[in-house]
């Protein structure tokens, strides 16, 4: 069984370089569960790669690659519900992992009442976290003072997702995620408003909406530093067991560089 110090290594080098698909092993991969989707999409989380469980459980989502320059790391076949994956810059294995299959909510039948695919919704994180961005716009995306690593937009632009989800929405993903244990928490986040509240009211209206439906999920919940923290409250309130703040980066130097926008 791989320790967690190794397998945080190994986690790390794969976030870094994904991983290779064997052009002559297609037919087997797509057996196994995976579909062919290379390189990431933008956005975050799942986007664009694949969610594995190393053998002591730790997870990672790797980016796929058709491309042999890209990653040293190739996935070989499954063995006993694990991918080999050798690494042919040090010509020795490099891990075995397990693929976390996609819920099937993800199929294009599954849709709203109000006609849009649940996938556009949200999204599955790791094993049972229900994750969505509530609003895929940003006010410093449009003024040019963007964060320079973040592409909520991008999702938007390739018709990954919808701009702005309901909680209505919101509760029917819920429900179908539920029914397949893919959704015992959830993560909110969201592009920040131009208005003093950053984005809040936008928030609380769809944790109010949520929590009617799912008083016991725990819902996490991410937002730029506010001036007023009064919002905080009011999140709280509205029925945010958690809140994260996007500060993103504490030296100011490179907040400056990194995140204009966020760094006044």
């Amino acid at each position: 069984m791989i320790d967690n110090y190794t397998s945080f290594v190994k986690k790390t080098e794969i976030l870094c370089n994904g991983l290779f698909l064997d052009e002559k092993l297609i037919d087997h991969y797509k057996n196994e569960g995976i579909e062919i989707s290379y390189g990431r999409k933008g956005g975050a989380g799942p986007i664009g790669g694949r969610y594995f469980l190393f053998e002591n459980q730790a997870i990672v989502n790797a980016a796929l690659w058709d491309d042999p320059s890209k990653s040293n790391l190739v996935v070989q076949e499954n063995e006993d519900g694990y991918f080999l994956i050798y690494d042919v810059k040090n010509k020795s294995e490099h891990s075995r992992l397990k693929l976390v299959q996609n819920p099937t909510f993800y199929n294009p039948e599954y849709v709203t009442t109000d006609g849009i695919p649940m996938k556009k919704i949200a999204l599955v994180h790791g094993i049972d976290c229900l994750s969505s961005t509530i609003y895929q716009k940003c006010v410093y995306q449009g003024c040019g003072e963007g964060c320079k690593f973040c592409t909520i937009e991008l999702s938007l632009e390739n018709g990954a997702t919808i701009e702005e989800k309901n909680s209505k929405q919101m509760s029917e993903v819920i429900t179908a995620a539920k029914k397949e244990g893919r959704c015992n928490h959830m993560t909110l986040t969201s592009g920040t408003d131009e208005t003093i509240d950053k984005g809040a009211i936008r928030y609380i209206e769809l944790l109010e909406g949520v929590k009617e439906n799912f008083p016991k999920l725990p819902l996490h919940v991410q937002i730029e530093p506010l001036e007023d923290l009064s919002y905080i409250d009011e999140l709280k309130d509205a029925g945010a067991n958690t809140i994260g703040i996007h500060l993103e980066v504490l030296d100011q130097n490179l907040r400056n560089t990194v995140t204009p926008g966020k760094s006044r």
